[in-house]
This record gives C-alpha cells, sequence and structure tokens, in this order.
C-alpha cells in the first residue's frame, strides 16, 4: 500500500499490527504523520476468515485522545472452553476429529484477551482496534506517540 502525503507532511511513525496471534499474516497498518492519523484495519469473519480491510483517517486537530487499554471476552473464552473440553472428550473415540475440534478451539482461546487502541475524535465517533496481547507495549508506544503529536499541534 503506498501512502500519499501532503506537500508539507512528513510520517513520524509507522507500524503494523497483528490483530491474531495464529494468523500472523494479518496485520493492522497504522500511520502517524505530523497532521494526519492514518490506518488500514483488517476486518475478519469469525477472527479467522480476512473480509477485507477499513482504512481509517484523521487530521490530528481533530483527535481528542489515544487509549491502549485490555480486554477480556468472556464468550470467546468459553466458545474456547467448551470446544477444548468437546476435543478431550472426542480423543477416546475418534482421534483426527480430536484434533480438528482442538484446532477450533485455539482460535477463541488465543483471542479471548487483546490489547485495543481507542482513537477518540472530537465527533464523539470513537475507532477501536484490536491487536493481540504480545504486542501492547508497541501499541503503548505507538499511542504515545500520536498523543505527542496532538499535544504539539497547535
Amino acid at each position: 500500500m503506498k501512502l500519499k502525503l501532503g506537500t508539507k507532511e512528513s510520517l513520524r511513525r509507522e507500524h503494523a499490527f497483528h490483530p491474531n496471534i495464529i494468523l500472523f499474516w494479518l496485520r493492522h497498518r497504522l500511520y502517524l504523520s505530523d497532521r494526519r492519523f492514518m490506518g488500514f484495519k483488517r476486518n475478519t469473519l469469525f477472527w479467522v476468515f480476512p473480509m477485507g480491510k477499513q482504512e481509517i483517517t484523521y487530521p490530528v486537530r481533530n483527535l481528542v485522545s489515544v487509549n491502549v487499554y485490555t480486554k477480556f471476552y468472556f464468550f470467546r473464552f468459553v466458545i474456547g472452553c467448551f470446544l477444548l473440553f468437546a476435543s478431550l472428550i472426542l480423543l477416546e473415540s475418534a482421534l483426527t476429529n480430536a484434533f480438528i475440534v482442538l484446532g477450533l478451539a485455539l482460535f477463541p482461546l488465543l483471542h479471548c484477551f487483546v490489547s485495543r487502541l481507542e482513537v477518540s475524535p472530537s465527533n464523539g465517533d470513537r475507532q477501536i482496534i484490536d491487536v493481540n496481547i504480545l504486542e501492547r507495549q508497541e501499541l503503548q508506544n505507538f499511542a504515545n506517540e500520536v498523543n505527542i503529536v496532538i499535544a504539539e499541534y497547535e
């Protein structure tokens, strides 16, 4: 993806974050210039199948804040535990089916605890980007850089 910048605009930071631990080839790409916050957020079906991407663009003057926090999805955890117990029950009778169900259990279990980047513009329509928990520190550093640019913009 070729990023187009304005004539007096310079890129300060860019980073690619992974939304899922297992599907490492899917990435959310985020860019920060001295005038805009831009990015591409991957859309997935059932946290597995890629279904396109959503473009995010905000001028820095319209941003209020960028926050990072962690979220636990209880429903994903319950589905993953249910599939995990089902695979353990299937171990006695059908070994290949047990491994298939175990593979299906890993997706919701590994994606039930995520880091979230919340972009809050002045109009109140916030964007939330989920990133795997292993990249929380990089996400926090990116959010700190965005907040510095927001504070410097006058």
